[in-house]
């Protein structure tokens, strides 16, 4: 009877413990202890040809017009 009552509360005592895990677990628990999943990128030859060419003609555009207005500066 003793080994039987001890099985009883090894179990009652693993679910309160998996209980306390899930609690801990939480997002908001994991936010405040800085434990989030980062994000990593994956920087294919594709998307980075791609990216190169959206920001040069982001620059070109800003740039181009500036040098205008300023070479018509005295």
């Amino acid at each position: 009877m003793i080994r039987e009552s001890t099985a009883k509360e090894e179990r009652t005592n693993s679910q309160i413990s998996s209980q306390q895990d899930e609690e801990k677990n939480t997002l908001f628990t994991n936010f405040k202890q800085q434990m989030l999943k980062a994000w990593l990128p994956v920087p294919t030859l594709t998307k980075t040809i791609t990216l190169f060419y959206i920001m040069s003609a982001i620059f070109l555009g800003v740039g181009i017009p500036m040098l205008i207005l300023t070479n018509n500066i005295v």
